[in-house]
């Protein structure tokens, strides 16, 4: 039975050149398939990134996904992304989420060249654990099971909206119930990097990644200087 997924782009520039790129490059990929493309723009409300993951996930639940997708606005996807990404979730159901290889940088000419040898070369070990903050996929289901051991729906709030800890946050709940993110090593997307970021003030950036650190320190007894 073929499954629907949700794609969750936040934005704050849904005019900028890399979010354009990033849905150009999405929509044109699996064409094929049942997707649901869900853009929250803060260009006014000026959040980031845990509520509006929240809210997304709110709207793919309404649209009764079967995955729910956390991207960036400025990834590139290689072309049958999710034609991939969901014929390993279908061999491996104790796999709640998936992230895939990825560039980074600027865009390399030989890209689709490079995701088509990268699935070739990697047909008979797909899978390894490690998860990337700014695009990975999971399971609808994966919530609910969540929720039910900590009672959390969705991104925990803990933190201030920020790009940090909250993937982290994420990981170990997923740890803690035996069902750690996972890395597709078949699977390959372009991540041009920071250009969301680079349009905020350092300040502003610096105060973020403190007050996430200290919300993640407190929930799961974390110290950073420790190896």
């Amino acid at each position: 039975m073929a499954s629907k997924l949700g794609i969750v782009i936040p934005t704050i520039n849904r005019k900028g050149e890399y979010f354009q790129k990033c849905l150009r490059s999405l929509s044109m990929s699996d064409t094929d398939k049942d997707i649901v493309f869900i853009v929250i723009d803060n260009s006014k409300n000026n959040r980031l990134v845990n509520r509006s993951w929240n809210e997304g996930l709110d709207i793919a639940v309404r649209n009764k996904c079967d995955f729910v997708a956390f991207v960036n606005d400025d990834i590139e996807v290689s072309i049958g992304w999710w034609t991939t990404m969901e014929g390993i979730f279908e061999e491996h159901p104790e796999i709640w989420c998936l992230s895939p290889k990825y560039t980074s940088g600027e865009m390399p000419a030989d890209f689709q060249a490079q995701a088509v040898t990268r699935f070739i070369n990697n047909q008979n070990s797909r899978i390894e654990p490690l998860a990337s903050g700014f695009f990975f996929v999971v399971r609808m289901s994966a919530f609910e099971e969540l929720r039910q051991q900590d009672g959390i729906f969705g991104f925990c709030r803990d933190y201030d909206g920020g790009l940090w800890y909250e993937d982290r946050d994420f990981w170990e709940r997923l740890n803690k119930v035996g069902h750690p993110a996972m890395r597709a090593k078949n699977v390959l997307i372009h991540h041009y990097e920071s250009r969301t970021l680079n349009t905020l003030s350092k300040d502003k950036l610096n105060k973020l990644k403190e007050n996430n650190l200290k919300a993640f320190m407190r929930r799961w007894n974390y110290n950073p200087n420790q190896k």
